[in-house]
Parts: C-alpha cells; sequence; structure tokens
C-alpha cells in the first residue's frame, strides 16, 4: 500500500515538474489540502450522584441513568457515533480521567472544543448539583455567578468556591472557542440553569415577562422531556 502511494507522489512531482511555474504552485497548494472532512457530531455528557461525598443533602439518585439514557438517544435518534461521545460519572465503570472532578470537567472541556469547525454539531449535557455564589465582576444583575458543582466540590456553604465551575468560566472555555457556524447545544439538568449556566450576553431575550408574576420575577427555560424521545 506504502509502495503505490510513494509510487503516485513520484508521478505527481514529475507531472509537476513539467507544468508551468503558477499551475504548478496552484497544484502543490491543492494536495497539501489534503481530504476535507464533512461536519462531525460531538457530544461531551456529565452525569454526578455525589454517592461518596460526605455531605448527605448532596447524593442524587438519577443523574448516571438519565445521563446514559441521553447518550442513548444521541446514537439511536440523532446519528452521533459512539466514539465521539465522552461519558463522565462517577463510578467504578469509567476511568479515572473520566470521574467529573473540576479539573477533569475543565480538560474533557478542552478536549471537547478543540478543532472543531464550522458545521459541527456539539452537545453539551450536565445532570448535577449546582449554585451560587457571590460574583467578583460586575456583569451579574443580581450580584451572582451561577456555578456547576463537580464531584470534588464541597458545595456552596461554607463559602469554599475553589473546586466549583463558574458560569463565566464555562462561556470562556466551552462557548467562545467555537468558530461562526459551529453549533452548541447545552442542557443542564439541574438548579439555576433557568438563568444561564454560560453567562450568554443575550440571555435575557429569551425571558418571558408575565403580569401574574411577582415583580421581578420572569422565566425563560424550555421544559422538556427526553425520556419520551428515548422510549
Amino acid at each position: 500500500m506504502q509502495e503505490t502511494v510513494d509510487m503516485r507522489l513520484n508521478e505527481l512531482h514529475n507531472t509537476i515538474r513539467q507544468l508551468p511555474r503558477a499551475i504548478a504552485i496552484a497544484v502543490v497548494d491543492l494536495c497539501a489540502l489534503g481530504p476535507q472532512r464533512g461536519p462531525t457530531k460531538k457530544a461531551l455528557i456529565i452525569g454526578i450522584n455525589y454517592v461518596a461525598h460526605e455531605k448527605e443533602e448532596m447524593k442524587l439518585r438519577g443523574a448516571h441513568v438519565e445521563a446514559r439514557g441521553y447518550m442513548e438517544l444521541c446514537i439511536g435518534k440523532y446519528g452521533f457515533r459512539e466514539s465521539n461521545i465522552t461519558l463522565m460519572l462517577d463510578d467504578d465503570s469509567v476511568t479515572s480521567e473520566l470521574l467529573p472532578t473540576r479539573a477533569n470537567i475543565l480538560g474533557q472541556i478542552h478536549e471537547f472544543v478543540e478543532g472543531v469547525q464550522p458545521g459541527d454539531q456539539l452537545v453539551f449535557f450536565y445532570c448535577g448539583r449546582s449554585g451560587q455564589v457571590e460574583s467578583k465582576s460586575m456583569n451579574e444583575d443580581d450580584g451572582l455567578d451561577e456555578v456547576l458543582l463537580p464531584l470534588d466540590s464541597a458545595g456552596v456553604r461554607p463559602q469554599r468556591t475553589d473546586k466549583v465551575i463558574h458560569d463565566n468560566e464555562l462561556r470562556r472555555l466551552l462557548v467562545d472557542p467555537l468558530p461562526v457556524g459551529s453549533e452548541l447545544t447545552a442542557i443542564f439538568d439541574s438548579c439555576h440553569s433557568e438563568t444561564t449556566l454560560l453567562d450568554l450576553d443575550h440571555y435575557l431575550c429569551n425571558n418571558i415577562w408575565f403580569p401574574f408574576h411577582e415583580s421581578g420575577e420572569t422565566t425563560g427555560a424550555l421544559q422538556i422531556d427526553w425520556r419520551q424521545e428515548v422510549q
């Protein structure tokens, strides 16, 4: 196989030598491009039950079921390749680098967005705890940052926040690197997901005001039951 490739490359080089300079350069440029891949579908799916957490109130029961169910939905209905899906769980079914700690989640997000091209479709799914902490920036109307609580976080009470993942951090790592023409669908099954855990500039556009709500209260969350899609 390699001999055939080398033979054809030699034939191409010999042909290029006989071409006018401008045409030869164009041929070389085209050869350098190589085969172009089509749009890719990728998913990063995270489910955290906090089963080994020291605080009983942090523990959940259904996060793994939802994460695996959404993975099945991506593969069975939306045509994702299993090899393009990364599943992070806090159990013995995954390797250590896929345990959903803060460092591992940020590392997987970096790999997730690396090399994304226009036309690619990405899905980020998170099922676990989230909370709010005092914001150090001036871009929050309520003075609070929304945060994800990874496996190794201690929650937000007491105020130990070194292991949480802030909304503006998610925006910087998950959204900002994406090229124009790519598509990201982010799904958060957690508290405070009715605002925005991605710190998007336009989130107020999605809020709907109802006159029978109390002053200042808005809602913009789209509630869907994807389990019906799996059945």
